[in-house]
């Protein structure tokens, strides 16, 4: 009895251990392919051939080590010119890039969009970001908003979003913020909620990158809700030429409708 009881068990031990060992194999499996991917969707930001305008915007964004730069990167300098729009940042992108964002407009540069994520990335800046900064307060601020989403889309899809270290990738998903839909909307939370999940593995070098990517994520969760609310941004009506209904008046007066 004794014997059948060790066999019995002795089985069992080696059949758990086998379980173990093929669980733990799986598992160094998938992260090496998680590492496989990683890094070749480096590789596809590393080898993109990115035009001289594209770079520019791109330097003039994130400063000259977006080259070289890994999920730790943080350009400090370039914050103020990111989120505290001045009237001589307004300027300058205007003088820099002005030309730029028409040429945008009139499908001149629709080969960056091909050309890989950093070209991709740029074309999404010009048309989501600098073009805000070109005509605030104007219709046209928003007039490539469709355009710039479905680079965003591309993006998202092809992957090329995650071939971007965290604060660049930070960009590639605004368009999701500023779009007047909802689905779009519930797709941007998702996107930054990854990208702030993915910063926060990277270690504590990427602290900062993380707790950007969760600040961004709270103001998408934001822009989501005014969207399912009113299904539109009521504080651009006035800049659109849009009535507004006598609801939405009274939340932009007293605060309760987010004025982005």
């Amino acid at each position: 009895m004794f014997a059948r009881i060790w066999c019995l068990i002795h089985t069992n031990c080696r059949a758990t251990g086998a379980s173990l060992r093929k669980t733990l194999l799986l598992s160094e499996t998938r992260t090496q392919r998680s590492r496989d991917l990683s890094h070749n969707l480096r590789l596809m930001a590393t080898n993109d051939v990115i035009p001289d305008r594209a770079r520019a915007v791109l330097e003039y964004w994130f400063g000259p080590d977006y080259v070289t730069a890994d999920d730790t990167f943080v350009p400090r300098d370039k914050m103020q010119i990111w989120f505290r729009g001045t009237p001589d940042v307004d300027q300058s992108i205007t003088e820099h890039f002005g030309g730029d964002v028409q040429h945008m407009r009139e499908g001149l540069y629709d080969s960056w969009r091909e050309g890989g994520p950093l070209s991709l990335l740029a074309g999404i800046i010009l048309m989501d970001q600098f073009s805000r900064n070109i005509y605030r307060g104007k219709p046209e601020a928003f007039a490539l908003d469709n355009k710039a989403l479905s680079w965003a889309d591309l993006a998202a899809e092809t992957g090329a979003d995650r071939s971007l270290p965290a604060m660049l990738r930070y960009f590639a998903y605004m368009p999701y913020m500023h779009a007047e839909d909802l689905a779009a909307q519930e797709r941007g939370v998702e996107l930054f909620r990854a990208a702030a999940e993915a910063a926060a593995a990277a270690g504590p070098a990427a602290a900062s990158a993380a707790n950007a990517l969760r600040t961004a994520l709270k103001y998408s969760e934001a822009h989501r809700d005014v969207i399912a609310k009113w299904g539109r941004f009521p504080h651009r009506n006035a800049a659109l030429g849009r009535p507004s209904t006598p609801e939405e008046l009274s939340g932009l007066a007293d605060g309760s409708i987010a004025k982005f």
